[in-house]
């Protein structure tokens, strides 16, 4: 089980546009409008969240609106996820730009960089996934936000 995360050139292109689409093909990826990926063990959650950066990298959308983030835990809670107001209908609903997620991104990479050891306590016991690896990625992930703060951000967990 991996995070995904992705960077979209905006506006998006439109399925209608794409050459590479099939029309029953709900899970394409316009290519051409895509800038940056990157893929993350979740065995990295605990590090994510002791840093304070779990919800910019798993959950952006929840940082954009307090209700509709209300909204997505009160689905969650009766197990609605693909409902028209389940979690995943009412994520959607929110677009979340790079910009939107830098600062979050900044503080936590800090954080990890100024006690490593506090984090590297958070290493998975299973080795899928460590420290030394995560604060690189991070790093990257942060480098193409601020390279593409308009870009769309999307994540598939």
């Amino acid at each position: 089980m991996s995070l995904d995360v992705y960077l979209y050139e905006t506006p998006p292109i439109p399925r209608s546009a794409c050459i590479n689409c099939v029309a029953d093909d709900d899970d394409h990826v316009h290519l051409s409008n895509r800038l940056f990926e990157a893929n993350v063990t979740h065995n990295l959650g605990a590090m994510a969240q002791a840093a304070g950066i779990y919800e910019a990298l798993w959950r952006p959308a929840e940082l954009i609106d307090p209700a509709v983030t209300a909204a997505i835990h009160a689905a969650i809670e009766r197990h609605d996820y693909h409902g028209p107001d389940g979690a995943f209908a009412l994520e959607a609903s929110l677009e979340v730009y790079a910009r939107d997620i830098i600062p979050y991104l900044q503080k936590g990479l800090a954080r990890m960089k100024d006690n490593p050891a506090l984090f590297e306590a958070h290493n998975p016991p299973n080795g899928w996934g460590a420290y030394v690896r995560f604060v690189p990625w991070v790093e990257k992930y942060l480098a193409a936000c601020l390279e593409y703060p308009d870009a769309i951000v999307e994540v598939s967990r």
